[in-house]
């Protein structure tokens, strides 16, 4: 008797019968847990959802080329800047957004430092993408201006040009930077260099643009010299191959130039 009251199957038997009717605990906590679970990624959901938004209402601004924020943004301003107006505007008609403002304490999007960090995102994402669309190119020019802003100082644009995968050409502006401290070549090749190394374009640079300070447009010591002596062994190949290509493809395609050709190698005329 002693012995069968020990055995496993005497005690699961009598742990079956306690619990007999009773709803088992490792259920409902099963249960709760599912539930706060799919609470959690409700949550998450929603969060996204109005994240979405906001992205979408900082690429709007930044396309249109419109301040975000306004001179006083308190909840009576009768204008709360550009970034917070729109926000609202949105709201009136997505009841989702309007849920938000309404019950938002900790994270409602409108903040400035919100507004900076989902700025500083979106420029990231975009620079990824143009630094993948230029691994893939075959070939890369670059554009360089230099003028002069409201305040007198000097700004050097940057801008490089290429051709997608697809055949598409892109032109993606890289930025502007200051060089009112020194406009000499030296110091704007260098800043052209340095561009060319972080884009690592640099083996596939064909052509090169300039425009603005008179250093920038001269052919000896200006910054178009400079960069055909640092570049000079891929410009050259890269020209060569052009006219070569152009060449060889007139003479194939065109019959008028197969005889100029011919004439010229005759020397009649």
């Amino acid at each position: 008797m002693l012995k069968h009251e020990r055995s496993q199957r005497h005690i699961k038997c009598l742990i079956d019968l306690k619990i007999f009717g009773n709803v088992r605990i490792d259920l409902q906590l099963d249960a709760r847990k599912n539930q706060s679970i799919q609470q959690h990624n409700e949550k998450v959901r929603r969060n996204r959802s109005i994240l979405q938004r906001l992205i979408d209402v900082v690429i709007f601004l930044g396309l249109q080329e419109l301040s975000f924020r306004g001179h006083f943004e308190s909840e009576g301003s009768n204008n709360r800047g550009n970034y917070k107006e729109l926000v609202y505007l949105i709201s009136k008609y997505d009841k989702q957004m309007e849920s938000h403002l309404d019950t938002a304490s900790i994270f409602t999007g409108l903040s400035n430092r919100i507004q900076n960090d989902l700025i500083e995102a979106i420029h990231k994402v975009m620079l990824n993408e143009m630094q993948k669309e230029i691994d893939q190119a075959k070939f890369v020019s670059i554009l360089v201006d230099e003028t002069s802003d409201v305040s007198a100082s000097s700004q050097l644009s940057t801008v490089l040009r290429y051709v997608t995968e697809d055949c598409v050409t892109k032109e993606r502006f890289i930025g502007f930077s200051d060089v009112s401290a020194d406009r000499s070549a030296n110091a704007l090749s260098e800043h052209v260099f340095k561009c060319i190394e972080t884009w690592e374009c640099g083996n596939k640079l064909i052509a090169q643009t300039y425009d603005g300070a008179a250093t920038m447009a001269g052919q000896l010591n200006g910054l178009q010299a400079k960069m055909t002596q640092h570049l000079v062994t891929i410009e050259t190949a890269a020209t060569g191959f052009l006219s070569s290509f152009v060449k060889d493809n007139s003479c194939t395609k065109f019959s008028e130039c197969q005889h100029a050709v011919l004439r010229s190698k005759s020397g009649c005329y």
